[in-house]
């Protein structure tokens, strides 16, 4: 789920190659925010619980395939985004891709232990999701710090509630559309957008 932005504060995209403004976009309030994290507690519960860790693997896994479907336009759009040239985010996808298929195949490790105790007695440790989690993305790898925090977290069961950097947010969409096509349920990935005081709310 991605916050539509009806806030009042409004900022511009620039092409960073050019200075030229590519487009306006609109923070996330305070209340969308709070919804976001709503929203984002609930599905995680579901993310959880209702896909085993099998399940939760082939999702990152088609979302590999379809990443490689749309290279090129990742490329492209971390160019404008970060002023970087296409011999160099040519490479932005094939390194998220790689990420997603590692987190697809740590997925199927998530295990416990039998422990055995004195007496004849034995205990048993059980690995869990910790909830929903908060990332912050850095303005110079967009992709990259956004497939870093989300995919071992929503490998493991967690929610994400992610904010780029109010200077390079493209590709994070890009990303929750990818993971929405893959099959990820919404609200387990969540993109707000926004400066320092959003990222500051959603920490607090």
């Amino acid at each position: 789920k991605t916050p539509q932005g009806r806030g009042a504060s409004i900022y511009n995209l620039f092409n960073a190659a050019t200075g030229k403004i590519r487009q306006p976009v609109q923070m996330a309030t305070s209340d969308e925010i709070n919804e976001c994290v709503h929203v984002a507690r609930e599905a995680q519960g579901r993310w959880s619980k209702d896909y085993s860790p099998q399940g939760r693997s082939k999702i990152l896994l088609r979302a590999s395939q379809i990443m490689n479907d749309r290279a090129n336009d990742i490329a492209i759009a971390e160019t404008l985004d970060t002023g970087r040239p296409l011999s160099e985010t040519q490479y932005e996808a094939p390194g998220a891709i790689d990420c997603l298929e590692y987190q697809s195949g740590a997925a199927l490790t998530v295990s416990g232990q039998h422990i055995d105790l004195s007496g004849g007695s034995w205990g048993y440790t059980r690995r869990e999701a910790i909830g929903t989690t908060v990332g912050i993305g850095a303005w110079n790898y967009p992709l990259q710090s956004a497939i870093w925090k989300s995919a071992p977290a929503l490998a493991f069961g967690n929610s994400m509630i992610f904010k780029p950097s109010e200077l390079t947010p493209t590709n994070a969409l890009t990303l929750a559309e990818i993971y929405m096509e893959a099959g990820l349920p919404e609200g387990v990935f969540n993109v707000v957008l926004g400066d320092g005081p959003v990222g500051t709310s959603l920490v607090n």
